[in-house]
């Protein structure tokens, strides 16, 4: 249905903001029909010379394809390179247009609980930097 068709029922829910859209690249948030549509952004993922949106299911969707429950000798690699997508998209829109970078995040353990870990690592890394809140 797309969130063209969304949008119009979301509002007259009351919904305040929708996350489902693609974004891109680090863009900022606008009101489509009195909600605020906070897309998901494309960031840079490690060894690959292609993009994931910025959440825990895309970088999976690509890691063990599909699985929750993948290799656990493969955890640590994945959640480097989680961690490594996630401070990458920051690092763009910090560094360009200063747009917030979403982060989907399902607060699953998948793959051995790996991203929520490397969102956790990346706050770390990131909250003491200026204007970031």
């Amino acid at each position: 249905l797309g969130q063209d068709n969304l949008l119009p029922t979301a509002s007259k829910l009351g919904w305040r903001y929708d996350a489902s859209s693609p974004g891109g690249r680090q863009m900022w948030p606008v009101k489509r029909g009195g909600v605020w549509d906070l897309p998901l952004q494309g960031m840079p993922f490690p060894g690959h010379s292609f993009e994931v949106l910025s959440m825990d299911y895309n970088i999976l969707a690509n890691q063990s394809k599909n699985s929750t429950k993948g290799m656990p000798s493969r955890y640590p690699g994945w959640r480097k390179q989680a961690a490594g997508a996630y401070l990458a998209g920051f690092e763009r829109a910090y560094t360009t247009n200063r747009a917030p970078f979403f982060i989907g995040n399902h607060f699953e353990e998948w793959n051995g609980g790996i991203y929520m870990d490397a969102v956790e690592e990346v706050i770390k890394k990131t909250a003491g930097k200026k204007d970031v809140r």
